[in-house]
């Protein structure tokens, strides 16, 4: 029974830590701009539900930056499509993701779909 006992303290412990925690992993999990911050007020202030709620308020607030026209083409270079660009399946080259052809090798291109 003492090691079942244990087992149960451990998991409850890691919800506990998981729960006061939820405000940074939010800000982690959305690359909120101020997440230093954000885990400073968590840590510091958490322990007050006043403090926990202006975190996780703070944490959800904030929207997420979006990628520049560079990171996009970078991203679009290494998985083939972004939220700008697109890979042409002939060529290989970047193109606008609303392209309707190819302005390299003037190949038509199959509409995206979401």
């Amino acid at each position: 029974m003492g090691a079942v006992d244990g087992l149960i303290g451990l998991a409850v412990l890691a919800v506990a830590v998981a729960a006061y925690f939820l405000p940074l992993i939010i800000a982690v999990m959305r690359s909120h701009p101020n997440a230093g911050a954000l885990a400073a007020l968590n840590l510091l202030l958490g322990w007050t539900l006043l403090g926990w709620v202006g975190a996780l308020v703070w944490s959800l607030l904030s929207k997420p930056q979006r990628a520049t026209d560079a990171q996009s083409q970078a991203i679009a270079e290494k998985y083939g499509v972004s939220a700008k660009y697109r890979k042409c399946p002939e060529c290989a080259e970047l193109v606008l993701k609303e392209a309707k052809k190819c302005k390299h090798c003037q190949s038509e291109l199959e509409p995206v779909t979401e």
